[in-house]
């Protein structure tokens, strides 16, 4: 009997268990006592993730893009005027290794409970990324945890385009109907995956809005620790 298909997003999802990225970032302004209007700061984040996809080589580490990206907003906020601080290399560094000490933790027991579903499904990740992808999974040592790896940059498409979903299927040797997607975004992730005809699993967390219909989501949890028991009681044959 062919083994079912679990499909994870990263960004959002495995790395920060359901805190969009703009909110972790705003999380870390606070800590660090940086103050600045929330709709200036979101155009910095915006403006931040735009310019990012031209900026990340596909050999950086997740912490270089993550330096990267809060380089360029502050880049904004000081050419708009929008803060007054002295973003000196030392603070950056600092905010950085708070960051990414956050991701580290997080990713400690996603990684577990990725490993222990290896024995029973195949794995796959598809996540709206940067070109490095892979090299973000090694220094994670979740490389050899996935069965498929879609980075959309390498792909060439982006979620929500369902065929990002059917290119990770397929890879597996499976069908939709034998696939589950896991995700943060309920845009991206989910309302295309059930559209294709996958099982659905939200990870709802912290994100800019909410869906006014969640109707798409088969399951919802708001913490990945709540999947082994999730998927132990609907997934398993």
């Amino acid at each position: 009997m062919n083994k079912k298909i679990i499909l994870f997003d990263f960004g959002g999802t495995l790395d920060t268990n359901g805190i969009h990225w703009s909110e972790y970032f705003r999380d870390l302004y606070k800590k660090f006592g940086i103050k600045v209007r929330y709709e200036n700061y979101r155009k910095a984040f915006i403006e931040s993730d735009r310019i990012l996809s031209s900026n990340v080589r596909k050999d950086m580490t997740y912490k270089e893009t993550l330096k990267e990206q809060l380089r360029l907003q502050f880049e904004y906020l000081n050419r708009n005027s929008k803060i007054k601080k002295s973003f000196t290399p030392v603070l950056i560094e600092k905010m950085i290794d708070s960051c990414y000490a956050c991701v580290n933790g997080t990713i400690s027991y996603t990684r577990e409970i990725l490993k222990s579903f290896q024995g029973d499904f195949k794995l796959g990740v598809i996540s709206n990324f940067y070109g490095n992808l892979t090299v973000v999974l090694a220094e994670f040592d979740l490389k050899n945890v996935f069965d498929s790896v879609i980075d959309s940059a390498v792909f060439g498409i982006t979620k929500p385009d369902e065929r990002i979903f059917k290119a990770a299927i397929t890879e597996m040797r499976g069908t939709p109907e034998s696939a589950v997607m896991i995700g943060d975004s309920y845009g991206q992730d989910i309302v295309p995956a059930k559209t294709l005809g996958l099982s659905t699993v939200w990870l709802d967390g912290r994100s800019w809005t909410r869906p006014g219909d969640t109707s798409k989501a088969d399951f919802i949890i708001h913490s990945i620790k709540e999947l082994p028991l999730l998927v132990s009681k609907h997934f398993l044959n």
